[in-house]
């Protein structure tokens, strides 16, 4: 993935790759976590720590917006 505004580049792995496709539709979390739980077999607190902290960075840097 590349940041256009700061040139970095970002290499994903599968199930940061897997959030990035899913939010070219727009999800909550916990329906983010319900779904990546069932693609890759994740505990449900697993699942919600890495969804969160992959959207905090995409977030931090404006690679994508919230909506409330």
């Amino acid at each position: 993935m590349l940041d256009r505004d700061s040139g970095e580049v970002f290499q994903l792995n599968a199930s940061a790759h897997w959030i990035w496709r899913r939010l070219l539709q727009p999800a909550s979390v916990s329906e983010l976590v319900a779904e990546a739980r069932q693609q890759f077999s994740m505990d449900d607190s697993v699942a919600t720590e890495e969804i969160e902290s992959f959207l905090q960075t995409l977030l931090s840097r404006d690679l994508i917006l919230q909506l409330d």
